[in-house]
């Protein structure tokens, strides 16, 4: 959501809820825990949800969340890039 807003809706610092950050790292948080104990969510077998979900993950960074900070999200968003044949983004 917060890359959303910053570089889709260029939406201005101002106006976005100050929660979001905060929630945005919990998520990441939450995601970088499950993946603790495994390399994929459910399986390893490519699906939309795996697409989806790593579309934004994977430009973490340009929403100010250091995907250092999570390196079992990190090296899931490397493993699907690598899946899906694409240029690992900046992190």
């Amino acid at each position: 959501m917060l890359h959303f807003h910053r570089f889709y809706l260029n939406t201005t610092e101002e106006q976005i809820d100050p929660a979001l950050p905060g929630k945005c790292a919990k998520a990441l948080a939450l995601m970088n825990s499950h993946l603790e104990a495994r390399q994929y969510f459910v399986s390893q077998k490519l699906s939309l949800a795996y697409i989806a979900l790593v579309a934004y993950t994977r430009f973490s960074h340009q929403a100010g969340l250091d995907l250092k900070n999570f390196p079992h999200v990190r090296a899931w968003v490397r493993r699907i890039e690598d899946k899906l044949n694409i240029e690992h983004a900046e992190q």
